[in-house]
Formats: structure tokens, sequence, C-alpha cells
């Protein structure tokens, strides 16, 4: 039995550290490494109420004063500014943080309460077109918007959904802080994405990114899927080297199910995605991924305990 103790507290750890992974060097903030002047001071009860917009302490304040550029540097912009400490270690980024939140405070008059809050206002919108060959113009390929397709956007710490209406259109209803977001689709078997990880850089600021999506059936592709076009004329975005290196640049982890279409013989191509088909213009947050390390932690252990317990009740008869 007291072999067992050891080994069952050894499991429990693993199963703890797979549940609870390190956020070590894990930037504040909901994509990842943030520029340390994207945040605001705005009214606790309205937050449409600004009272102090990209706000900054000294000595940052002094920095962003003397050199403006400072104020657009961010994880995907490679001359990072020196902001006097790693914007990537979070203990830092929380102390810095908190000088803000005491500024912030000290804001308050007339009955107003006033909180800290990062800037998250950049847009993203975009439709999903199914693509068809045009019959009567060989090798051309038509697109025709796809209702109820599954369009993901995540990016470093989340995840989230929407459903796209008639017009293929899909929008998410909340704002983006700065950092890199992949938008992809969730398809039917039979259905297979011509550009799968599209990846922007979101700067936060009140901006709209607009992303096309398409995807074909059956076993016959497009000829040229860089000719393709949605029906107004604009072609469809996709993943570049570049991309991937700024991923690799802001913490993005997931790099090799991004990679299989800009590096294909490095990282096979994924096979067909399970069908996926959501209420039109319904999203939410979608569910952490169950690690394979705390399945096979959860049956060890009950296997194990009921085990010890036998032994132990034996033990005292």
């Amino acid at each position: 039995m007291k072999r067992l103790v050891p080994i069952l507290g050894f499991l429990l750890l693993l199963m703890v550290v797979n549940v609870y992974p390190a956020r070590g060097g894990e930037p504040t903030g909901k994509i990842g490494p943030r520029n340390p002047t994207m945040y605001r001071c705005v009214d606790k009860d309205d937050p449409r109420i600004i009272k102090v917009d990209r706000m900054a302490v000294e000595p940052i304040k002094d920095i962003a004063d003397n050199d403006p550029s400072t104020l657009d540097s961010n994880c995907f912009v490679t001359t990072v500014s020196d902001f006097g400490f790693d914007t990537k270690d979070a203990a830092l980024f929380e102390g810095y943080l908190d000088e803000l939140e005491d500024y912030c405070k000290d804001q308050e008059g007339k009955g107003e309460d006033f909180i800290l809050v990062p800037i998250e206002d950049t847009r993203i919108e975009g439709y999903v077109y199914e693509f068809h060959p045009d019959i009567n113009n060989p090798g051309e390929w038509f697109p025709v918007p796809s209702r109820d397709v599954h369009v993901t956007a995540k990016g470093i710490t989340f995840d989230i959904f929407w459903g796209t209406d008639e017009d293929g259109y899909y929008y998410f209803p909340n704002g983006f802080g700065a950092g890199p977001i992949i938008i992809s689709m969730k398809l039917p078997h039979d259905a297979h994405p011509i550009n799968p990880n599209v990846v922007i850089n979101s700067t936060g600021l009140e901006e709209t990114w607009t992303v096309f999506l398409g995807f074909y059936r059956g076993d016959e592709a497009p000829p040229d899927v860089t000719q393709l076009r949605a029906p107004n004329g604009s072609f469809l975005p996709f993943t570049t080297l570049e991309d991937l290196q700024t991923l690799s640049r802001c913490g993005y982890m997931d790099l090799p199910d991004v990679a299989k279409e800009v590096l294909p013989d490095i990282a096979p191509p994924s096979s067909a995605e399970e069908s996926t088909i959501q209420i039109p213009d319904v999203g939410g947050t979608l569910p952490p991924d169950r690690s394979a390390t705390i399945i096979a932690v959860a049956v060890i252990l009950a296997i194990a305990l009921p085990i010890a317990g036998i032994l132990k009740v034996r033990r005292k008869e």
C-alpha cells in the first residue's frame, strides 16, 4: 500500500499539470504579447464612456511621446519597442498593469467608477462560398454563398466560433485585441477547404478585417485556387511563410496544423474534418481539447484507487 502512494501522487500531479498547463511567461490579455499602451480607462457601468484612452504611465509615457511609432509596436512587427520590461513576461506585465489600474482609479469623480480594460476594437467578418465548376466555361469556377458553416477564430488564448447566414455571411460580435488570429472552417466529410487557415494580424484598434473563405465538394479540385474570386472580385486569402513566422514570434503553439498548407512536404495534409452544422448567426466558445494524457491518467486512477482501497481493508483485517 505504501508503495502505491507515491505512484498515485505522481499520477495526480501529472493530471494536474495537463489540466492546468503552465502559464509562465504568457502575457496578460486576450491574444498574446500586447503593446503595454493598449489599455484604456472606462466607466465601470458603461464601457462606452472612455476616461483615458491608450493609457501609459512613466517611463512608458516618455517613450511613447519621444517615439510615436512605439504606439504601433506589437508582436507581429519585427522592430518591437523596448518598454523597459519584457512584455512577454506575465509577472512584469502584471506589475505595469497594477500601476495603470491605480492611475485609472484615481480618475474617479462625480460619483463615477472607472476600471482598466484592454483595447479590443478590431472587428472580423467575412463570407463563406462553395465553389462549383462552370460547365459553360471549362476551367472556370463560380462561388455560391454557403449557410450554416462553422467559422472559427483562434488566437493565443481563445477559440470562438460563429455560423454563416443564408448569404454566407459571418461576423464575430465581440472585438479583438492585438495579435495574430487564425480564421478557419469546420466542414462536412465530403467538403474540402480551399484556404483552410487564414492568418490576420489584429491591431486591437478600430478596424475591420473581411475574410473570404472557400471550399468545394467531391474529388475534383479547382485547377488554380489562387485565381478564385469572391462575387465582389476579391481573391481568396492564403497563409504564407511570413504568417508562420508571425505566429511563431507571437507565441502561437499550434503551428503544425497551420503549416500543413504552407509546407505540405513537411506536414502531411489533414483528413476531412467532422461535420459541424451550426444554426446561422450562432456562436460561442469552443470547449478545450481533451488531452490524451489526461484520459490515460484518469483510466489508471480509476483502476488503481479501488485496488488500493481493497488492499488497505484486507491489511486491517
